[in-house]
């Protein structure tokens, strides 16, 4: 069985949002900063599934969804 792409991308995406959900929920700046950067890079890839397969709905969302994942890891003390 061949595992595509656009597959392993996916299964990144929601390994990153699943863990971004659980560092947040942390009193630790730094780990909730971790759960912003796991989503920042799991919207990322959202979107480029989205781009991939001409899904505008999805584009649009996990776009937004990166911008106030952005946010958050700079409200948090991140990098940004």
């Amino acid at each position: 069985m061949v595992i595509s792409l656009a597959d392993r991308v996916k299964d990144a995406a929601v390994i990153l949002g699943m863990a971004g959900a659980l560092l947040v929920t942390s009193a630790s700046p730094h780990i909730r900063a971790a759960g912003f950067g796991a989503w920042v890079i799991g919207n990322s890839c959202w979107i480029c599934v989205g781009r991939a397969s001409g899904d505008h709905h999805l584009i649009l969302l996990f776009g937004f969804y990166l911008v106030t994942a952005l946010i958050g890891l700079w409200r948090a003390g991140g990098m940004i």
